[in-house]
């Protein structure tokens, strides 16, 4: 099974931080590919040696994919999407090092390589955001990706690992159904399979479940507004499994903690937040994660398929400036109360998550100029896969 680790960054520090943080789980998870999306017109840390020494290289390195930007080479070309490795040679080393000898891929991306790759479609991939890590969705895909986690870069781990990927697997493998709520579920504890009470109908026991969408203990993720009447407060979570979203319900979708089955993809895309290729404002700001989780909730209801939340649990390690927040999430609060209703309204027919996906990008009513953009970029991420 091939795993994929999305991250988006800006700060050379922070990602590797976030991969010493990291070591062992990622050491101990085969077919690991790790894209770390770059929020920056270039590449800004060099990575070496040229590739030709991947194979042989010694452990101290690391064989990475960073988000946003694919990895420079020394002898190689900017804007070519490269394995690579890091070394002493370039930037920090990991201290562990993280051993590669399981070939472990890391690849990085710019918002150059966005432009070489999409061309013309490539302002679909917003900048200034987390939600430029639609793009490292899109290239897990390419890989062949079975199981796309997202993270960010200032998420740690909440135990000794490795638990993650582990737990992301376990609960996206479950039998879960989202339109029968099981009482039994996670309730027994001398019976480690599914077990269903009386009249609990048989053609639902055996609900796949299409994404996992994780919690993070320490700093939650607040709005703005609940962040400034909160400064101070730090989480502890409940370690009890994940639960299924009950089919017909939205949920607050958060990318810090995030993983989604390979054919799901089409359907996972950040929106068009931040500012776009030109350094333009879109106008709305910290709704992207946020409205796809409702895009893709209602395509899972439609296909009779499940959400979980809940597990596994991260550390978030800091809380981003409040009062910027809250001025950043003005314009979308009240289109916020308008959306989910809208989706909600509209009535699917297709049979699959890229076609739902259209459908729905299609079915949104407009209700300004931004929405208009916003239909046509969902039109042209669908038709990517």
């Amino acid at each position: 099974m091939k795993i994929a680790i999305v991250v988006p960054t800006i700060r050379e520090e922070c990602i590797i931080k976030f991969l010493n943080e990291w070591k062992s789980e990622f050491e101990a998870q085969k077919d690991l590919m790790i894209f770390v999306v770059e929020d920056n017109p270039h590449k800004s840390f060099d990575i070496s040696p040229p590739l030709s020494s991947l194979r042989t290289h010694s452990p101290s390195s690391l064989c990475c994919a960073v988000r946003n930007s694919v990895i420079r080479v020394k002898n190689g070309t900017r804007g070519e999407a490269r394995r690579g490795v890091l070394s002493s040679g370039g930037i920090p080393p990991l201290t562990p090092p993280l051993d590669t000898r399981g070939e472990k891929n890391i690849i990085h991306f710019s918002w150059e390589d966005i432009e070489n790759d999409l061309g013309e479609k490539a302002w679909i991939i917003p900048r200034r955001t987390d939600c430029v890590r639609s793009y490292g969705y899109y290239k897990a895909y390419q890989a062949g990706a079975d199981i796309l986690i997202t993270l960010d870069d200032d998420c740690y781990p909440a135990q000794r690992t490795p638990y993650l990927i582990e737990e992301f697997i376990k609960n996206l493998e479950r039998p879960a159904s989202a339109r029968f709520f099981n009482t039994l579920d996670g309730r027994i504890t001398n019976y480690s399979g599914g077990l269903y009470p009386r009249g609990f109908p048989y053609a639902d026991r055996d609900c796949r479940a299409a994404l996992c969408h994780g919690l993070w203990e320490n700093v939650l993720d607040f709005d703005g507004k609940t962040q400034l009447q909160m400064p101070d407060f730090t989480a502890e979570v409940s370690k009890a499994g994940a639960s299924v979203i009950p089919s017909g319900a939205f949920f607050t979708m958060c990318g810090m903690n995030t993983a989604v089955i390979r054919e799901a993809i089409p359907a996972f895309y950040f929106l068009l937040m931040g500012k776009d290729k030109n350094g333009n404002r879109w106008g709305v700001d910290r709704f992207g994660d946020i409205w796809c989780g409702i895009f893709i909730k209602k395509i899972i209801d439609h296909l009779n398929m499940a959400a979980l939340s809940g597990q596994p649990v991260i550390r978030h390690s800091r809380a981003s400036d409040a009062q910027k927040n809250f001025e950043l999430e003005a314009t979308g609060m009240p289109l916020n109360e308008w959306f989910y209703k809208e989706v909600a309204g509209i009535a699917l027919e297709s049979d699959s998550f890229k076609d739902c996906y259209r459908e729905l990008a299609l079915k949104l009513p407009s209700k300004n100029g931004y929405f208009d953009k916003l239909k046509e970029a969902m039109e042209i991420w669908a038709g990517l896969f």
